[in-house]
């Protein structure tokens, strides 16, 4: 939460009452250290059998099988899964956004993490604000992304 404070001091913005913060699920998901690097996972029968299906990598594949609550199937390089009552790619995994070697999983319970946030500057601040934590998604047969709140 000072992280946020202070990266807006730097920017010269201040925080006003009832302003709403939209803040990166990777923010977040930083500060919880929900990074995992791939040598370290030993990929299960299930995630071996899907990484050759949909042409994955074994160990990326056996932690989105840990993460999502559902796997509906998939195509070339993505399983749709649903994560969170959110039907998602991969159950929010990124490789795109860790070190490399690494992936980012999503929040670990992002209504609470806002809700953290939320009384964190409220009471440094004495500002009471929204906070929400996002995440860019895919829509399937679309092009683009749209925004998505977690939190």
């Amino acid at each position: 939460m000072d992280v946020i404070l202070d990266s807006l001091q730097k920017q010269n913005e201040a925080i006003e009452e009832k302003d709403m913060l939209a803040i990166a699920s990777k923010v977040v998901a930083t500060t919880q250290g929900r990074f995992i690097r791939l040598s370290s996972v030993n990929p299960s029968e299930r995630a071996r059998e899907l990484a050759e299906k949909y042409r994955m990598d074994s160990s990326f594949v056996e932690v989105v099988v840990v993460e999502a609550d559902k796997i509906f199937g998939g195509a070339s390089g993505a399983l749709l899964t649903l994560k969170d009552g959110l039907l998602v790619p991969n159950a929010g995994v990124d490789g795109k956004n860790a070190p490399q070697g690494s992936v980012a999983l999503w929040p670990e319970d992002a209504q609470g993490s806002a809700e953290q946030i939320r009384r964190g500057i409220l009471e440094k601040t004495g500002k009471k604000v929204g906070v929400l934590i996002v995440d860019s998604q895919v829509t399937p047969l679309r092009m683009g992304t749209k925004g998505v709140a977690l939190g």
